[in-house]
């Protein structure tokens, strides 16, 4: 089992999610502590001994995160389509998706945020290298450019750890 750790800023907004090596680092150098009132974790055994280590963590001196937008990756387009194909809206594993261009690029779409989506391959193979129009296909919602903040906040929400539930 992978024990992850929600790693918070010290204004408890939520930073990442790390590995329980990381966080222990991060607790016994002192730049890290367990969240207020927060009783939720994982027993971790070395030597001998067993370590409470908290499901989340708290820096102790606040980090500014600049605004940027996520990269362009088939990743992070199935992050931001919360792994839906855009014309027929159904949730699939990441192995069943491709990546659609609404303009195709042989018609010159580019490959940008706003001109991609997930696409289910019976519907990338139904639209083909047309438009949506042309291939009397809607998409379900209009594409756009998620920061890594968004990224972020859906790859905690879709690990569904119940122990988070205070900073979702």
């Amino acid at each position: 089992m992978i024990r992850q750790v929600l790693l918070l800023n010290s204004s408890e907004e939520i930073l990442n999610i790390i590995d329980w090596k990381k966080a222990i680092q991060l607790l016994f150098s002192g730049k890290a502590i367990a969240p207020y009132n927060y009783t939720d974790t994982y027993s971790i055994k070395t030597c001998g001994t067993t370590f409470e280590l908290p499901t989340a963590i708290i820096l102790n001196t606040y980090v500014r995160i600049p605004y940027k937008t996520a990269s362009l990756t088939r990743k992070n387009i199935l992050k931001r389509d919360g792994y839906k194909c855009g014309y027929c809206d159904d949730r699939l594993e990441s192995e069943s998706l491709t990546i659609d261009h609404i303009l195709p690029t042989s018609r010159g779409g580019k490959h940008e945020w706003k001109n991609v989506v997930c696409s289910c391959k019976r519907c990338n193979s139904k639209k083909s290298n047309r438009t949506p129009a042309e291939a009397g296909m809607k998409l379900k919602c209009q594409p756009y450019t998620p920061t890594k903040k968004m990224i972020l906040d859906s790859s905690v929400f879709a690990k569904k750890n119940d122990n988070w539930k205070r900073w979702l």
